[in-house]
């Protein structure tokens, strides 16, 4: 899923794990879900891809 950005690590955190490319977290994988980080300007554009909130 995340092969595009080049490397990521993986830190368990929260009962889950964190996703970190470049030593920022973009997602978080909670009891099989994948929760993106997004912000006033990606929440939309995942909302468009089909996206929840």
């Amino acid at each position: 899923m995340f092969a595009g950005l080049g490397p990521v690590t993986i830190r368990r955190m929260f009962g889950g794990k964190g996703i970190y490319h470049q030593g920022l977290i973009i997602a978080i994988d909670m009891r099989g879900d994948i929760l993106l980080k997004a912000d006033e300007t990606t929440a939309s554009e995942f909302e468009a891809a089909g996206a929840r909130r």
